[in-house]
């Protein structure tokens, strides 16, 4: 069975994690030899490099278990928010945690009410990239995500539009709506 590579990053980050609360400077972050930990047989084979000295915690053994159990279909769409997020500024990442935190203010209607309007811009655009050729929608979909956030609205309304005039029609590499 072949291990993704977040799984593998995870799993490192794991151990990585358990070393953070510990005393001393010195060995946080950092891999720890036995041959130099006080070890009076200096056996390495024992020993071998590790991370850190504490096991893992509750939390990230059900992160483990969780992304174990997990389908091939949401690990790729997990990493894909991972790469998302770690192509952030902070400026855009500080933003993202001012809207979340907006959302998770709102009571659970309206936050009902939030998804449904994200699921359905979201098979809009889907239904729309579909008609286009594969360079066509490659490079929408690279101009949509570039997109700062208060322009994305006038997109999604061109597209709209651009489907309530050509229903049964579709559009061609020409015809896309990149500006």
């Amino acid at each position: 069975m072949k291990i993704s590579f977040v799984l593998q990053i995870l799993f490192v980050s794991l151990f990585a994690c358990a070393s953070m609360g510990e005393d001393g400077p010195s060995s946080k972050g950092k891999i720890v030899d036995g041959s130099k930990s006080g070890r009076f047989d200096q056996n390495r084979t024992g020993s071998a490099l590790h991370w850190g000295k504490r096991p893992p915690n509750d939390e990230q053994i059900e992160l483990l278990h969780f992304l174990l159990e997990a389908a091939p279909e949401r690990l790729r769409a997990m990493r894909k928010t991972i790469e998302r997020v770690e192509s952030m500024s902070p400026e855009q990442r500080k933003s993202m945690r001012a809207r979340l935190k907006r959302f998770r203010e709102n009571p659970p209607a309206t936050r009902t009410k939030m998804m449904r309007d994200f699921r359905m811009r979201q098979d809009l655009l889907r239904k729309y990239w579909k008609t286009l050729d594969p360079e066509t929608r490659a490079r929408e979909m690279k101009h949509f995500y570039q997109l700062p956030l208060p322009q994305r609205p006038k997109y999604l309304e061109k597209v709209r539009k651009n489907q309530r005039a050509g229903e049964g029609k579709k559009p061609k590499g020409k015809e896309a709506i990149t500006d």
